[in-house]
């Protein structure tokens, strides 16, 4: 049974190698698609700002552009959209840059095939994901973390690394009894249950 098409975004500066794409995403008989084209990073990102997309295909070489401007966007957005980079290249300097920039996945265009397709669109979409909610984890740290006053912060991110009341106390220059009120207030300000959910939000929100 075919899903709800995912809508996708094709950023392909070469009319013949997006109809290529069209067509072998087409022949992936459980998911459906619902295809738009662009041919600049500058109208992708003018795209991507505006709607919303479930997958995105950009080539690596736009006309003078490299599609790193549209993966910067994105990531500066804290978009998650899963990326699938693909060039005419078999070059692993590439394949580093787009990953370290956001890609989730990276193909040759001889690659370009259904099962490489599958497992790529798969794999990307997992990752993206993940990502996803690794980033609303940290939101939500960083939104509960933001109640605190500076020195109920400061005793936060020093619980965070696994000091103890005591060194804490030691640390900061005041009583025992000083930082373990401030414990308190951290607690019922942030809602956390347990010292271990102020470390989880301090690590989470870092």
């Amino acid at each position: 049974m075919v899903s709800q098409a995912l809508r996708t975004l094709v950023v392909e500066d070469d009319p013949d190698h997006a109809k290529l794409l069209e067509l072998e995403l087409g022949k992936i008989s459980e998911l459906s698609f619902r295809i738009e084209h662009c041919q600049t990073c500058t109208e992708a990102i003018k795209r991507l700002d505006a709607e919303e997309f479930d997958l995105v295909f950009a080539d690596y070489w736009l006309e003078s552009e490299t599609t790193e401007l549209v993966l910067d966007r994105l990531r500066e957005a804290g978009r998650g959209v899963p990326v699938i980079v693909t060039t005419g290249a078999n070059d692993e300097y590439i394949a580093a840059t787009v990953t370290r920039a956001g890609a989730h996945r990276y193909l040759r265009k001889d690659d370009l095939k259904v099962p490489m397709l599958r497992e790529a669109i798969r794999d990307a979409m997992h990752d993206s994901q993940a990502l996803s909610e690794l980033a609303a984890e940290a939101r939500d740290a960083r939104e509960r973390l933001s109640h605190l006053t500076p020195r109920e912060l400061q005793i936060a991110k020093l619980i965070g690394k696994g000091l103890l009341s005591k060194q804490i106390a030691q640390q900061i220059g005041c009583t025992e009894g000083t930082v373990n009120l401030h414990r308190s207030h951290i607690m019922q300000k942030t809602n956390a249950q347990s010292v271990a959910d102020v470390v989880r939000m301090v690590v989470r929100s870092a």
